[in-house]
């Protein structure tokens, strides 16, 4: 099955198969949906604010944590690696910036 962003072959799967996507576009669609829920979540924090200053009440209110998320850059490479009748125990294929 191919990507139905870019034509790589397709991992991931939504909506019953509907949708096939590749590890990169995947990546990308998770990214904005974060961004979504971030930009929520700070709207409510702003709103919560927006309420308590109208009442006098400042920070009586829970407000959402928010962190900054750390996104992938640059290309991801895939190796598989296929190893017989050896004594290795373990292969790092990571890159170091």
């Amino acid at each position: 099955m191919k990507c139905q962003q870019c034509g790589k072959q397709a991992m991931i799967t939504y909506e019953d198969g509907k949708i096939a996507l590749c590890l990169d576009c995947n990546l990308k669609f998770q990214q904005a949906q974060e961004m979504i829920i971030r930009r929520n979540a700070e709207m409510i924090n702003f709103l919560t604010g927006q309420i308590e200053a109208s009442f006098g009440f400042l920070g009586m209110f829970p407000r959402y944590q928010i962190t900054t998320p750390i996104y992938q850059q640059g290309d991801m490479t895939l190796n598989n690696i296929n190893i017989k009748d050896s004594n290795v125990g373990a292969i790092n294929t990571g890159n170091v910036k």
